[in-house]
Parts: structure tokens; C-alpha cells; sequence
């Protein structure tokens, strides 16, 4: 097995660090030696799936970007109004919130 630099964007593998091409095996039994993205598709819907099946292979990559984008941006919403609902019922319910941050702790009011 090879080491392998990354590019620019922290999820696209370049080339190995002997400078040789890597190749990638899927547990799929699918392979390749071109550079591959990884996405986070937790919140994906079997929808997304579908729609990234059914897609043309030269649009699969924009495809993918572009559902991990919006689940990523519909998650982020939802997290944040969840947040909202606690925090305006924290009081009532008798929680303290705090958020975590680079400089430490900071309590929620």
C-alpha cells in the first residue's frame, strides 16, 4: 500500500507519495484509478441514491456534490432550530446550555 497526497479540497486523493498512480478497490468489488471524492451521505434519502444511480456517469461527481451540499445545508438548518426551540424552553425545563468552542466552554442564554 501506498501513502497518498490529498488536493486541495481535503477529500480528492492526487497521487501516491512515490509519485505512482494509485488504484482503489471498493469492498464492491469495483475499482479505478482515477481520484476519488468522499461524501458524507448520512442524511441522504434513498431518493438521493436512486437519483445518483440513475445519473449519467459524467454527471454522478456534480450530482453527489450537490446532495451533500443541501443535506448538509437542511441538516444544519434543523440542527438550529432545535436549538432555538431548547433554548427558548431552557428556562421552563430547567437546563443550562453550553456550547463548545475553540476557546472553551461558553454557557447559552
Amino acid at each position: 500500500m501506498i501513502e497518498l497526497y490529498k488536493s486541495t479540497h481535503d477529500t480528492q486523493v492526487v497521487m501516491g507519495t512515490n509519485g505512482a498512480t494509485p488504484l482503489w478497490v471498493a469492498e464492491d468489488g469495483s475499482w479505478g484509478t482515477t481520484p476519488i471524492t468522499l461524501f458524507d451521505c448520512h442524511y441522504w434519502s434513498a431518493n438521493d441514491f436512486a437519483d445518483l444511480d440513475d445519473a449519467p456517469n459524467k454527471e454522478k461527481m456534480q450530482l453527489a456534490k450537490t446532495i451533500a451540499d443541501e443535506r448538509a445545508a437542511l441538516h444544519s438548518i434543523e440542527r438550529e432550530n432545535f436549538i432555538d426551540v431548547v433554548r427558548k424552553r431552557s428556562a421552563e425545563l430547567g437546563l443550562r446550555m453550553f456550547l463548545l468552542t475553540e476557546e472553551g466552554m461558553n454557557e447559552l442564554e
